[in-house]
């Protein structure tokens, strides 16, 4: 595979980071660096300063803890996250050959929704948002690199019909080239030294690299659920509603596997698609999708149309000019919905037959509305959500086979009771009708007491059907409200109750996984060991109450400055544990020290005299000779009751100690 893409590399130059983009990854690359030399780098630029400031307080709620400069916001997100994002917006300005249908604004658009994307799933999921954000964003940056390595033959596929589904997309691509644009992207990623986390994420959505069924790659799931939202929100697509639609009829498994719930996700995606927009103005990306008003309606809807010229029956159109003025007009609740009329859509191409047919109809007591082309009929069907379809076979611009097929795959299309009419009625019409997803089938010249009947026939179908819905609906929000509690429950099991840290159980758990990672990947792996200092004291003096308040804020201070994608845990008492997974020695020791000095900075307790907090901490690396975690963690305790024999409030590391430490 890397034999591949040593030939485009020779071959001509791929998509590189440039400017400060390469600098700060140049820096970043060496084990040891001065932290302020990369904050000079981020600051020398406004606009990776502002986007690094974005970023870094994305995630906060309190207007009063966000980061006011970009040394603050670098120290939170950490060196890696900076590099990322000053990758992934350093090549967004990578310039490029000229590829016939391959839109470089449209690719950045779609990116940059993929990574809005990627990052809401990662804080729904308690994932490294700021990473996956990076993820997301450089996650298509292979097929950029194909297209300007090879632009002639990379602007046939994209020319190519079948290009607008990915999994074609990537055949056609190996095809071509024996290699396809996730492979190019992974080799890429690792020329820049990202995480490995990142190619596996890359290979846990490649159709080519098995997966175990039984391994988890969260950030794979993430990855594809964040595609799919992109797709659906990016126009990057040669047949918006069939596109569209196929990557909302995927998107409701791909966020089961990621344990999220599916009651309000369309209002989620909305969110994300808002975001998307305030981040494509911020950072210069066009956002080139369409403005959908209801993301569930959109499988049959591609982009703002002007409304149809066509009005329900018995109406003037000069009353019903702003017919589609309020979306919200035609939304009615259940009980609404049962007391009001079958809606019955007509289509057919000869207006003679649809004022015949509807006006049986309206005499039986049906609410009708006429289209006479397959695209009108589209957008009835979004705006007036019908029960029965009534759908002429033979039509121009747009077949009744062709508009059956699209409804079919929009949740209206799903839910309606069809019929198929034709002047062409023998046995063998009405049986392509039934095979295409008709429920039912007439031949022209129509007889008008059984056509309303079989429309009957059709609305009371659909009624049993919504019937049945509601009670599925039902027993489902019972199921996700058990669902819920069960994951409360397990929450509370993992969950410091005092602090709301994880508790010593899922801290352990937590170790346990990095352990893990550092064993397959050979990988550094560091752990923090802290302790409040003389924390007796403030029980003794102040009481327990003033102690549980001195706890929680520790807590909430190791989390606020630990590293983005560490975890921090209360292992028992006045205890706690941060898991560097990744970082060497000198890492650890920084982010130590970060914390130390983060709890050195906090107010005094008030009581009759100032009391002030203050934090021990013994920091250990992984070594060859240790067995287990245990001896990690033995020798993370040595280092931190060194840290309190030698005066407190200090940072000890392993290794480093003045012969042998007793406990404290």
């Amino acid at each position: 595979m890397n034999i591949r893409f040593d030939e485009m590399r020779l071959a001509r130059d791929l998509p590189s980071p440039s400017g400060v983009g390469l600098k700060i990854l140049e820096l970043t690359s060496c084990a040891e660096y001065d932290p302020e030399e990369l904050v000079a780098l981020i600051s020398a630029d406004p606009a990776l300063s502002g986007r690094i400031l974005r970023l870094a307080n994305a995630a906060s709620h309190d207007v009063g803890d966000r980061a006011s400069s970009a040394h603050q916001a670098a120290t939170r997100l950490g060196p890696k996250v900076v590099r990322d994002v000053a990758l992934g917006f350093s090549l967004v300005e990578t310039r490029m050959p000229k590829v016939s249908d391959f839109d470089v604004d449209s690719f950045w658009s779609q990116s940059l929704a993929n990574a809005v994307a990627a990052e809401f799933l990662a804080e729904a999921t308690g994932e490294d948002a700021a990473a996956l954000f990076s993820l997301g964003l450089l996650s298509g940056i292979g097929r950029l690199a194909l297209a300007c390595v090879h632009p002639a033959r990379y602007g046939r596929i994209c020319g190519d019909p079948r290009s607008s589904d990915e999994a074609s997309l990537l055949q056609l691509e190996w095809s071509t080239f024996e290699i396809d644009n996730l492979n190019v992207a992974g080799c890429l990623m690792e020329d820049w030294g990202l995480p490995v986390t990142y190619t596996e994420a890359l290979d846990g959505i490649s159709p080519r690299v098995p997966r175990d069924p039984d391994s988890v790659n969260k950030w794979a799931d993430i990855l594809i659920a964040a595609r799919l939202i992109g797709r659906v929100l990016s126009p990057e697509m040669r047949n918006p509603i069939t596109d569209r639609g196929r990557a909302l009829a995927a998107l409701p498994l791909a966020v089961e596997r990621l344990g999220l719930p599916q009651d309000g996700f369309i209002e989620s995606i909305l969110s994300a698609s808002s975001k998307w927009q305030e981040w494509a103005e911020f950072t210069g990306i066009p956002t080139m999708g369409a403005n959908l008003g209801d993301l569930s309606l959109a499988l049959v809807q591609s982009v703002e149309v002007e409304p149809p010229p066509v009005v329900p029956v018995g109406r003037r159109q000069d009353e019903d000019r702003d017919l589609f003025a309020d979306e919200a007009e035609f939304i009615e609740d259940e009980a609404d919905h049962e007391l009001r009329p079958t809606r019955v859509l007509l289509v057919d191409d000869d207006p003679a037959m649809l004022k015949l047919l509807a006006f049986n109809l309206e005499n039986e007591g049906f609410e009708v509305f006429m289209a006479t082309e397959g695209s009108v009929a589209l957008e009835l069907a979004v705006h007036m959500q019908p029960e029965v379809v009534i759908i002429d076979w033979f039509m121009p611009l747009m077949s009744g086979y062709e508009l059956l097929r699209v409804l079919r795959k929009s949740e209206i299309g799903r839910r309606v009771y069809a019929i198929g009419i034709s002047a062409d009625g023998g046995d063998a019409r009405a049986l392509e009708a039934l095979d295409c997803g008709a429920d039912d089938f007439m031949s022209k010249p129509i007889n008008p007491k059984l056509f309303a009947a079989r429309v009957r026939v059709g609305s009371r179908v659909v009624a049993e059907r919504q019937a049945v819905e509601r009670s599925e609906r039902i027993n489902h929000s019972r199921a996700a409200e058990m669902g819920l509690m069960g994951r409360r429950l397990r929450f509370a099991a993992l969950t410091d109750g005092l602090t709301g840290l994880p508790n010593r159980r899922q801290g352990m758990r937590l170790l346990e996984a990095e352990w893990e990672r550092s064993d397959r990947q050979n990988a550094p792996l560091s752990v923090i060991a802290i302790d409040i200092d003389y924390f007796k004291a403030f029980n003794d003096t102040a009481g327990h109450d003033i102690g549980d308040a001195v706890l929680r804020e520790v807590a909430q201070t190791l989390s606020d400055n630990t590293r983005a994608g560490d975890a921090v845990a209360r292992m028992g008492g006045e205890e706690f544990l941060s898991v560097v997974g990744g970082a060497e020695m000198g890492v650890a020791r920084i982010a130590a020290e970060r914390l130390r000095h983060a709890i050195d900075q906090l107010p005094p307790i008030q009581v009759d005299k100032p009391m002030e907090i203050k934090v021990s901490v013994g920091v250990a690396e992984r070594e060859p000779w240790m067995r287990c975690m245990d001896d990690l963690l033995r020798e993370a305790d040595k280092a931190l009751y060194a840290a309190k024999e030698s005066g407190r409030n200090r940072v000890c590391i392993a290794g480093e100690l003045p012969g042998n430490a007793a406990s404290a």
